[in-house]
């Protein structure tokens, strides 16, 4: 979702170009998402996290938010922190960038550490129900809790 560029990072082709190949890349990304998912998912997150917007350049970023915005619910910009509040653009959202050895409760703690401090204090641990978590179920890719 950027400009196609030669080995020394310049750009191989005009913004035209680039504007038409990402156009047909999203609307590409709609087709396979329908065809193998049943349904594009709310949530997007894009490659290159912590730029100004949706790429380091502008007609890059203008690209992309014109059919990422029509596509998607949401979308995740910036990596570093899981918080985001109602104040947040919902195009414009932090995410966590999850490492292979966290555990669980690794998880836990670094998305309550994320959290404003009042609002750490309101977080309980508690041991969940395995009898509920073997009945969810993987679908198409997509977790399906309606049986529970």
């Amino acid at each position: 979702m950027d400009y196609i560029r030669d080995k020394d990072g310049m750009p191989v082709e005009t913004t035209k170009e680039m504007q038409k190949r990402i156009k047909r890349d999203y609307q590409l990304m709609d087709q396979v998402y329908k065809k193998q998912v049943g349904a594009v998912p709310d949530l997007y997150c894009i490659m290159h996290s912590n730029t100004s917007s949706y790429g380091d350049n502008a007609n890059v970023s203008s690209a992309n938010a014109a059919s990422l915005e029509k596509m998607f619910k949401l979308n995740s910009n910036r990596e570093g922190f899981s918080y985001n509040n109602r104040k947040s653009s919902p195009y414009d959202l932090t995410r966590l960038q999850l490492q292979a050895w966290w555990y669980t409760n690794h998880l836990l703690m670094r998305v309550k550490d994320d959290l404003p401090a009042k609002e750490q204090k309101q977080i309980k641990f508690v041991k969940g129900s395995q009898r509920r978590c073997k009945k969810w179920q993987l679908v198409k890719g997509r977790r399906n809790s309606n049986r529970i």
